[in-house]
């Protein structure tokens, strides 16, 4: 959706992620630092009950995209 409006993932500046286990959230902080470390959004990270479905984690992006 960011590249479809002309940015990239330089633009996120905030993330939430949702888990529902919380033994996940090493390995859910890893990844998310793998992929955001040079960006560096603000996150927030919930424990919730339960997603749709069996899915175990889901992230919100909001990102600025700004005309060039």
């Amino acid at each position: 959706a960011i590249e479809a409006l002309g940015g990239t993932a330089d633009d996120v500046v905030r993330t939430r992620v949702y888990i529902t286990d919380e033994a996940d959230v090493v390995d859910i902080s890893e990844a998310h630092g793998r992929v955001f470390r040079d960006i560096k959004p603000v996150n927030t990270l919930y424990r919730i009950a339960g997603l749709i479905g069996a899915h175990k984690v889901e992230i919100d992006v909001e990102a600025v995209v700004r005309e060039k």
